[in-house]
Protein backbone atom coordinates (compact mmCIF):
# COMPACT_ATOMS: atom_id res chain seq x y z
CA UNK A 1 0.00 0.00 0.00
CA UNK A 2 1.59 3.42 -0.99
CA UNK A 3 1.71 6.03 1.72
CA UNK A 4 -0.46 9.65 1.00
CA UNK A 5 0.94 13.07 1.52
CA UNK A 6 1.24 13.62 5.01
CA UNK A 7 2.30 12.70 8.37
CA UNK A 8 1.36 8.96 8.71
CA UNK A 9 -1.35 8.06 11.19
CA UNK A 10 -1.18 5.09 13.26
CA UNK A 11 -4.67 3.38 14.15
CA UNK A 12 -5.29 3.68 18.18
CA UNK A 13 -3.74 0.29 20.08
CA UNK A 14 -6.55 -1.40 21.64
CA UNK A 15 -4.13 -3.21 23.66
CA UNK A 16 -4.77 0.06 25.87
CA UNK A 17 -8.58 -0.86 25.68
CA UNK A 18 -8.59 -4.30 26.33
CA UNK A 19 -8.26 -4.64 29.83
CA UNK A 20 -11.35 -2.56 30.38
CA UNK A 21 -13.26 -4.71 28.06
CA UNK A 22 -12.48 -7.61 29.88
CA UNK A 23 -13.20 -6.13 33.35
CA UNK A 24 -16.48 -5.15 31.60
CA UNK A 25 -17.00 -9.07 30.65
CA UNK A 26 -15.68 -10.69 33.54
CA UNK A 27 -17.82 -8.50 36.39
CA UNK A 28 -18.51 -10.08 39.17
CA UNK A 29 -22.10 -11.28 39.28
CA UNK A 30 -24.40 -10.45 42.57
CA UNK A 31 -24.83 -13.34 44.79
CA UNK A 32 -28.48 -14.29 45.31
CA UNK A 33 -29.42 -13.98 49.28
CA UNK A 34 -29.79 -17.42 51.21
CA UNK A 35 -33.27 -15.99 52.62
CA UNK A 36 -36.29 -15.63 50.37
CA UNK A 37 -38.35 -13.08 50.40
CA UNK A 38 -41.45 -13.60 51.05
CA UNK A 39 -44.02 -12.45 47.95
CA UNK A 40 -46.58 -9.29 49.00
CA UNK A 41 -50.01 -10.45 49.80
CA UNK A 42 -52.26 -9.71 46.75
CA UNK A 43 -54.78 -7.37 46.89
CA UNK A 44 -58.05 -7.91 47.54
CA UNK A 45 -59.08 -7.68 43.79
CA UNK A 46 -62.51 -5.67 42.99
CA UNK A 47 -64.27 -4.90 39.93
CA UNK A 48 -67.38 -2.52 39.54
CA UNK A 49 -69.72 -4.43 38.13
CA UNK A 50 -73.13 -2.15 38.23
CA UNK A 51 -74.23 0.59 39.78
CA UNK A 52 -74.17 -0.17 43.21
CA UNK A 53 -72.43 -3.60 43.21
CA UNK A 54 -68.75 -4.60 42.74
CA UNK A 55 -67.81 -8.14 42.14
CA UNK A 56 -64.35 -9.71 43.72
CA UNK A 57 -62.21 -11.83 41.98
CA UNK A 58 -59.68 -14.57 42.08
CA UNK A 59 -58.21 -14.37 38.46
CA UNK A 60 -60.82 -14.77 35.97
CA UNK A 61 -63.64 -15.82 38.72
CA UNK A 62 -65.95 -13.69 40.37
CA UNK A 63 -66.14 -15.30 43.83
CA UNK A 64 -68.34 -13.28 45.61
CA UNK A 65 -70.84 -10.02 44.79
CA UNK A 66 -71.19 -7.31 47.68
CA UNK A 67 -74.42 -5.38 46.68
CA UNK A 68 -74.87 -1.63 48.17
CA UNK A 69 -78.00 -2.36 50.73
CA UNK A 70 -79.97 0.20 53.65
CA UNK A 71 -77.07 1.49 55.75
CA UNK A 72 -73.90 -0.89 54.27
CA UNK A 73 -73.38 -4.00 52.22
CA UNK A 74 -74.56 -7.76 51.39
CA UNK A 75 -72.06 -10.13 50.63
CA UNK A 76 -72.99 -13.20 48.22
CA UNK A 77 -70.75 -16.57 47.35
CA UNK A 78 -70.99 -16.79 43.65
CA UNK A 79 -70.22 -20.45 42.32
CA UNK A 80 -71.51 -23.33 39.49
CA UNK A 81 -73.89 -26.20 40.71
CA UNK A 82 -74.12 -29.37 39.50
CA UNK A 83 -75.96 -28.55 36.84
CA UNK A 84 -73.66 -25.43 35.86
CA UNK A 85 -76.20 -22.78 36.42
CA UNK A 86 -74.30 -19.83 38.14
CA UNK A 87 -75.33 -19.45 42.01
CA UNK A 88 -74.88 -16.81 44.36
CA UNK A 89 -76.08 -17.45 47.74
CA UNK A 90 -76.09 -15.14 50.62
CA UNK A 91 -73.48 -15.12 53.30
CA UNK A 92 -73.71 -12.30 55.35
CA UNK A 93 -73.84 -8.10 55.45
CA UNK A 94 -71.09 -6.19 56.19
CA UNK A 95 -71.17 -2.32 57.60
CA UNK A 96 -69.81 0.44 55.27
CA UNK A 97 -66.44 0.63 57.47
CA UNK A 98 -66.41 -3.22 57.34
CA UNK A 99 -66.16 -2.99 53.50
CA UNK A 100 -63.46 -0.46 53.33
CA UNK A 101 -61.49 -2.13 55.35
CA UNK A 102 -61.94 -5.39 53.41
CA UNK A 103 -60.85 -3.72 50.50
CA UNK A 104 -57.19 -3.26 51.21
CA UNK A 105 -56.48 -6.56 52.15
CA UNK A 106 -56.53 -9.88 50.64
CA UNK A 107 -58.39 -12.50 49.28
CA UNK A 108 -58.06 -14.86 51.78
CA UNK A 109 -58.36 -12.22 54.77
CA UNK A 110 -61.93 -11.28 53.11
CA UNK A 111 -62.39 -15.17 52.81
CA UNK A 112 -61.92 -15.28 56.49
CA UNK A 113 -63.72 -11.84 57.45
CA UNK A 114 -66.86 -14.05 55.38
CA UNK A 115 -66.18 -17.54 56.82
CA UNK A 116 -66.51 -16.08 60.69
CA UNK A 117 -69.77 -13.76 60.12
CA UNK A 118 -71.62 -17.28 58.33
CA UNK A 119 -70.72 -19.24 61.28
CA UNK A 120 -71.79 -16.69 63.74
CA UNK A 121 -75.18 -16.49 61.66
CA UNK A 122 -75.59 -20.49 61.82
CA UNK A 123 -74.33 -20.37 65.27
CA UNK A 124 -76.96 -17.77 66.12
CA UNK A 125 -79.61 -20.19 64.09
CA UNK A 126 -80.05 -17.27 61.31
CA UNK A 127 -78.73 -19.75 58.49
CA UNK A 128 -79.97 -23.42 58.18
CA UNK A 129 -78.11 -26.15 57.97
CA UNK A 130 -78.75 -26.43 54.50
CA UNK A 131 -77.35 -23.67 53.11
CA UNK A 132 -73.96 -23.77 55.61
CA UNK A 133 -73.86 -26.81 54.40
CA UNK A 134 -73.96 -25.17 50.74
CA UNK A 135 -71.99 -22.48 51.58
CA UNK A 136 -69.02 -23.48 54.03
CA UNK A 137 -66.79 -25.52 52.04
CA UNK A 138 -66.91 -23.26 49.29
CA UNK A 139 -65.29 -20.56 51.54
CA UNK A 140 -63.25 -23.07 53.11
CA UNK A 141 -61.54 -23.98 49.75
CA UNK A 142 -60.62 -20.47 49.03
CA UNK A 143 -58.96 -19.74 51.74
Amino acid sequence: MQARDGPEIEAPRLAAIEPEIDNLRHSRKKTVSSVKSTPKVAKLEVTKSGRDCWTVKRGRLGVFRVRNADTGFRVLICFRDESGSRRERYCCYLSAEEWLAAKQGSLAAFARLITGKVEARYAGGDLDSIRYQEISPKLAAII
